[in-house]
């Protein structure tokens, strides 16, 4: 009776070892989860890494992200800091086109514009308009009334902005000077004078544009101008 018992205890004592084997077995080879938490204090968040992804057999494979690679979900307040210093590498690129834009367009003499001063303004326009056309307009104007003036264009980042359209805009003051050597009647029509400083708000607005490079342009063009306010005359 006793070695029956003995027995009895011997085969449930194997068939648990047996079970605990095979349960060891199966569950050691099971993928791990891995999240690590990074300190949230210096910005940083939390980060995912994926650990392993299965083939279409259904076999398993490591492809864990080592940590010198890019993450899963990247850190979304980082990603929120890139963007603003690409937004304001953007808004400087489009000011600085703009003053020099103005500066260019309007500190002319008549009697000293050429082919450079046509190829300087026309930096600034793409070829898939008529720019060349509206080019020579605008020198026959500065030949024909015998402008000679000087300006320059005042703006800062917050008045540079992207409209419902897309394009980049520039709201700034524009100065102008004549001297006195420029068509009296011309200034009349503005009612202006020379050797007096003015000035009058702009609303600027440019693209990126696309298209065949006829001539050397800078990557911001010039699309069109408002007037927000008349010319008021400054006081020196």
């Amino acid at each position: 009776m006793k070695s029956k018992s003995l027995l009895s205890i011997i085969a449930a004592s194997t068939t648990f070892l047996l079970c605990a084997a095979f349960f060891i077995y199966i569950t050691a080879g099971l993928p791990k989860k891995k999240s690590e938490k990074y300190d949230t204090a210096n910005g940083s968040g939390i980060r995912f890494y994926l650990t392993t992804t299965a083939n279409r057999s259904g076999n398993e494979q490591n492809t864990k992200i080592s940590e010198n690679k890019t993450p899963c979900i990247t850190d979304t307040r980082q990603f929120a800091s890139d963007q603003r210093e690409y937004d304001i590498n953007i808004k400087m690129d489009v000011l600085k086109t703009a003053v020099n834009f103005r500066k260019i367009s309007d500190s002319v003499n008549y009697d000293t514009v050429d082919l450079e001063y046509r190829k300087n303004l026309l930096y600034f326009f793409s070829s898939a308009v008529n720019a060349e056309e509206e080019a020579d307009k605008w020198i026959e104007k500065i030949k024909k009334n015998k402008i000679v003036s000087e300006s320059y264009f005042v703006s800062n980042l917050s008045h540079v902005y992207k409209n419902a359209e897309d394009y980049m805009c520039v709201r700034g003051k524009f100065y102008i000077k004549y001297s006195p050597e420029t068509d009296e009647e011309y200034l009349k029509s503005m009612g202006l004078k020379a050797e007096c400083w003015y000035s009058r708000d702009e609303e600027l607005l440019f693209y990126i544009a696309v298209d065949d490079h006829k001539w050397e342009r800078g990557e911001w063009v010039f699309y069109r101008g408002y007037v927000l306010e008349g010319y008021r005359e400054e006081t020196v």
